[in-house]
């Protein structure tokens, strides 16, 4: 009689981490997931503007939110962040918000999805 495990090959699933509470204002252009344990992370481009925004150190399948109180002016993303339909993603007025939400493919791609305009 053949066992479940001679039709079947066990592999060990690389390990997501667990993501809890929301990043006090951060000011890093790129974002290293293995520095943080948050799940939402904070940028305020109207006090403490940056120039980019890059994402690394992702594991696949862990999925976060990047919140972006907007300045009104487009920040530009990395190069290894893709969009729906190829288009980048919208920005408010100065003074409202942006949610982004990011799920990671590979440890250098990210699918990135987004609303905007809210007030906070």
């Amino acid at each position: 009689m053949k066992s479940f495990k001679d039709d079947y090959k066990i592999t060990t699933v690389q390990v997501v981490t667990t993501r809890e509470g929301k990043s006090p204002v951060l000011t890093d252009t790129t974002l290293d997931l293995t520095a943080y344990r948050y799940e939402i992370f904070s940028y305020d481009q109207v006090t403490d503007p940056v120039a980019s925004l890059n994402i690394t150190g992702g594991t696949p399948g862990e999925t976060f939110y990047i919140l972006v109180k907007s300045n009104g002016d487009h920040v530009p993303w990395g190069a290894n962040i893709e969009w729906p339909s190829d288009m980048p993603p919208m920005y408010s007025t100065s003074g409202k918000y942006d949610l982004y939400h990011f799920v990671c493919i590979t440890s250098t791609k990210y699918l990135g999805n987004y609303v905007y305009n809210y007030s906070v």
